[in-house]
Order: C-alpha cells, then structure tokens, then sequence
C-alpha cells in the first residue's frame, strides 16, 4: 500500500476551542488565585492548594514544545468509521508555554 501526503490546509474544529484573531491561540482560563491554567474552559479551579476558586477566560498563545507525535498513515480497521478516502493525519502532544499539556 502507498503512503498518502498529509492533507496541507487548517481544518477548523470545534467553535470556542482556539482562535486565530492575533495570531493562534488556544481559549480556556486560569485561577485567578494559584495562576493555574485549564483547557478546555472550566468553571472551578481543580489545584488541591488553591485557597480560592476565581476562574478568568484566556486565550493561551499558541506555542509550545512538540513532545511526542504520531502519523496514522492507514485507515483504522472495523468497526471504526472513516471518510473516504482515507487522509493520513498527524496526533501531537504539545507542552504550552503556559503550562498546558495538549493533545490534538
């Protein structure tokens, strides 16, 4: 089986996750109190120190260090569904300068 390039465009996903107004970033809040960051959005700080539970919107900017990845160049096997045809995709986990550890 040939190896498929990946696809080059941005695919945009859920509304409220990320922006790119100012350059990428990445939407969620941080306690007020103890500075702790949180993606997705959460109402409540979860740090077992924190003393308060302030909660701010933030758009995290969008840099960090790549830590590991991985290439699905082959379309799962059933029953896992698909678009056809298959476009091999990239999955990272990313340190974010800000604290966050991702994974998308």
């Amino acid at each position: 089986m040939r190896k498929q390039r990946m696809a080059e465009e941005r695919v945009p996903t859920l509304e409220g996750f990320f922006t790119e107004d100012g350059g990428a970033k990445v939407l969620g809040s941080k306690c007020v109190t103890c500075g702790t960051p949180y993606f997705p959005k959460v109402q409540a700080c979860h740090n077992p120190d924190c003393t308060e539970s302030r909660m701010e919107d933030c758009a995290f900017a969008g840099k960090g260090t790549l830590w590991s990845y991985s290439v699905a160049n082959f379309a799962p096997p059933p029953p896992h569904q698909f678009d056809e045809p298959f476009v091999p995709y990239a999955v990272g986990v990313v340190d974010m300068e800000c604290g966050l550890r991702l994974i998308g």
